[in-house]
């Protein structure tokens, strides 16, 4: 997890430059299970935007309602899958959890319980996909309420990471955003870049063990926060 979260902030500050929650009860089936939360922005376009003076570029995402396969108040939008994420959005009055499964992999990510559109990304790239919403029964217990299966083909392996999501949760004006700018001015290949930002994180970063043991159920750590903070 520590190794993860430090090559997705690396992310989350490379992309930007060019371009602890608690889990499901779990059945031991030597599945793999990754359980945060996501935050969804909401745009009228997904594509790129136009580079800013400094070469920046922002993708950004969307949950289109009228396109998302609807059950009761649960609203499941496979329409940009091959961008690289799903779009949910569901009102119960019990908390809510979104199931991601794809092969022996399953991710589990909790989700706003009044509406609130939320972007989950497609880690298992290329493949077929069953998309769960799940209500919250007894305890730590969920049962299924909605469910689409898909078969995902993404226009490249990297596009889950290239887009926001709570891990990599940045915009045009984000501190992370210019510093990107300033550490990879000089390089030439998306390889220097990755080079680049990874040795500024791995100087300035270090893992906060005491936070990690302290955050609550949807807490949303940001690059900004984490790159002023160390």
């Amino acid at each position: 997890m520590k190794i993860r979260k430090l090559l997705t902030m690396t992310l989350a500050i490379l992309l930007a430059s060019t371009a602890c929650s608690s889990g499901m009860e779990k059945q031991d089936t030597g599945q793999t299970y990754i359980d945060h939360s996501v935050r969804a922005i909401q745009t009228a376009d997904v594509n790129p935007t136009a580079p800013t003076q400094s070469g920046t570029v922002i993708l950004e995402s969307k949950f289109d309602q009228s396109k998302a396969v609807a059950k009761g108040e649960a609203w499941i939008d496979v329409s940009s899958v091959a961008d690289g994420y799903v779009a949910v959005a569901a009102k119960a009055d019990k908390r809510l959890k979104f199931q991601v499964l794809c092969g022996q992999a399953t991710y589990n990510y909790d989700m706003k319980n009044d509406g609130t559109p939320s972007i989950f990304p497609l880690q298992s790239g290329s493949a077929q996909y069953r998309f769960r919403i799940m209500r919250n029964t007894t305890e730590n217990k969920y049962a299924e309420i909605h469910s689409v299966t898909c078969s995902v083909a993404l226009k490249d392996a990297f596009q889950p990471f290239l887009r926001p999501s709570a891990y990599v949760n940045y915009g045009r004006d984000s501190k992370c955003v210019a510093k990107a700018a300033e550490l990879t001015k000089n390089c030439k290949t998306d390889l220097e870049k990755i080079q680049a930002v990874f040795a500024f994180i791995t100087k300035t970063v270090k893992y906060d063990y005491e936070k990690a043991k302290t955050v609550q159920s949807g807490y949303l750590p940001t690059p900004d926060e984490t790159m002023i903070t160390g």
